[in-house]
């Protein structure tokens, strides 16, 4: 496994994680795994890889492959240009990549991609769905080769919403530039997280610990791309699965790895799934339910007082009702001793 920044960055590590466990529970033999990162992905795309070529070349002549998975687009592009040199006979699967990262024409026949596909124009119209007072977007993106690929391509696809909503972009902020920023966002702003690698001064920044900050000092909603970001900060709308994608990935190396020829295996991209949402998010914006798609799945709801507290509360009913139940048949008993008193009494 050839990875793109390392294997804590987001969404790679929900993805490797995934894939992992994958191939783990579904092969009929043990699979032995190693695994190494590019980490010079997250700096200038020109950095030189020849101490890395150089140590890849020690660990794969020692121990051969029967398959390397190249994981993110600069893992891939890394892979293709050191092929020759490193795996020239080698099955290579491509995967955890966008499909616009990937050229369709520069696969070999031992080759196939697992990809995924990103609606950005939808992930817009999301948030105007459930927020349409909002005027402008503030898209939280870092400054690696492949983040400012991306802020490329996301203006160029995004231009038909100019008209509707002004875009505002992180990518020459240091992140706690970028989390003063957000901290001070007018009500009419939403957040759309996009990709955080490292930020403009170039410290390399993970997920979790990026959307908790951003979370923790928003003043406006923030949205997000991927399923495993939901619950940790963003709002929801349609996400695309990691744990789907790795799913894919890891049939994809297990057919090529019982003998099935790579260029047989297409798998058209993944795309995002049916709309889930937080619960807690949609309370703290004050976001009505019935913004939501009719297919929209709501997470994280919290339970009523009532249903949170349900047993103890009906076992408190149950003994006032037992006791009051012991009050009225004390008092009765008491009552008709009076009266049989009285009656005595009287004859």
């Amino acid at each position: 496994m050839l990875h793109s920044f390392g294997p804590h960055f987001s969404p790679f590590n929900s993805f490797a994680g995934a894939f992992r466990a994958d191939l783990a529970s579904r092969s009929p033999k043990p699979i032995d795994i190693y695994e190494a990162s590019l980490e010079t992905a997250r700096f200038a795309a020109d950095q030189p890889n020849d101490p890395f070529v150089d140590y890849l070349t020690a660990l794969v002549t020692a121990r051969p492959p029967d398959l390397v998975v190249a994981i993110g687009g600069a893992a891939g592009q890394f892979a293709q240009a050191h092929r020759n040199r490193l795996f020239p006979s080698t099955p290579m699967l491509f995967t955890a990549l966008e499909e616009r990262v990937l050229r369709p024409d520069s696969l070999t026949t031992n080759d196939a991609a697992v990809t995924f596909r990103l609606d950005l124009p939808g992930a817009v119209e999301n948030i105007l769905q459930l927020r349409p007072q909002t005027s402008n977007i503030f898209i939280v993106i870092g400054d690696s080769p492949l983040e400012r690929f991306w802020m490329q391509e996301a203006e160029r696809v995004l231009q038909p919403f100019q008209s509707r909503v002004a875009v505002e972009w992180s990518r020459s902020m240091s992140f706690d530039q970028i989390v003063d920023r957000v901290a001070a966002l007018p009500p009419n702003t939403s957040v759309f997280y996009g990709l955080m690698v490292v930020d403009a001064d170039g410290a390399p920044y993970e997920e979790d610990r990026a959307i908790a900050k951003l979370h923790a000092a928003a003043r406006v909603p923030l949205f997000g791309l991927f399923e495993s970001q939901l619950g940790k900060g963003i709002v929801g709308g349609p996400l695309l699965s990691t744990d789907s994608l790795a799913s894919d990935a890891a049939d994809a190396s297990l057919r090529i790895l019982s003998g099935q020829r790579p260029d047989q295996i297409k798998l058209p991209p993944l795309g995002a799934g049916p709309a889930h949402f937080d619960a807690r998010e949609l309370d703290r914006w004050e976001i009505s339910e019935s913004r939501l798609p009719a297919d929209g799945v709501v997470l994280f709801t919290e339970p009523s007082l009532f249903k949170q507290y349900r047993w103890p509360i009906l076992g408190t009913l149950a003994l006032i009702l037992a006791e009051t139940a012991l009050v009225v048949a004390l008092l009765e008993h008491r009552r008709r001793l009076t009266r049989t008193k009285s009656a005595l009494s009287v004859s």
